[in-house]
């Protein structure tokens, strides 16, 4: 790749956070590049790259601010957290999983997964516990179809008992057995889209939060 006056275009892929593909594009690799005559004054390619890097991992969506709260919080100890995230999921990914699930995921799921798409490096950032990207919870999922779990509510009626349900949707996992969940069949006093715990070595459940817009806040 010829790079200074030696010149030609230069492009990366990226994805952003709403899961449609684009283009960069730059006369100069590095800021010192020289850019070619009549041409206009542009960002380096480089430069324009971390700009993207940090920009994939922002919230879009109204109801997940505290989620950028939180990811703001995580940056102040990890320095370079956009290296850390998968770039966001697109939307025809999420419809994929809803249709196994047979269950309309709550907006605020969309707006985490098109944001960011799981961990690149473990990192245990949701609660913990290692957030999943789209594709590793939906074969997370199938497993624990067949799982013999036999799940006992902690509070009465908020989590339906018994076997695993096809409304419980993992979200992120220890990678021994255990899982923060999403739960789309709640109990009769729970909320639809409650964000729910299953232990490998209890067979209780607990509501974390009724949402999980209200788990970050």
């Amino acid at each position: 790749m010829q790079t200074g006056f030696e010149y030609a275009i230069l492009s990366v892929r990226h994805i952003k956070a709403h899961g449609k593909t684009k283009f960069a594009y730059s006369w100069k690799l590095i800021s010192t590049d020289k850019i070619p005559a009549r041409k206009r004054h542009c960002i380096a390619l480089g430069d324009k790259i971390k700009q993207i890097q940090k920009d994939h991992i922002k919230i879009r969506g109204s109801c997940l601010m505290y989620i950028q709260k939180y990811l703001n919080a995580l940056a102040a100890y990890c320095p370079d957290l956009e290296n850390r995230f998968a770039c966001g999921a697109g939307k025809e990914q999420i419809q994929e999983f809803e249709g196994l699930a047979g269950a309309a995921f709550p907006a605020e799921y969309y707006e985490l997964y098109q944001a960011v798409n799981g961990e690149n490096q473990y990192m245990a950032s949701f609660l913990g516990f290692e957030l999943l990207s789209i594709q590793a919870a939906q074969e997370e999922y199938r497993i624990l179809l067949d799982c013999p779990y036999q799940v006992l509510s902690a509070e009465e009626g908020r989590i339906k008992e018994g076997e695993y349900r096809r409304g419980w949707i993992p979200i992120a996992h220890d990678g021994g057995g255990s899982f923060i969940l999403m739960d789309l069949e709640p109990g009769k006093n729970g909320k639809y889209g409650q964000v729910i715990t299953l232990d490998r070595e209890d067979d209780i459940s607990y509501v974390l939060g009724d949402s999980l817009e209200l788990v970050f806040k």
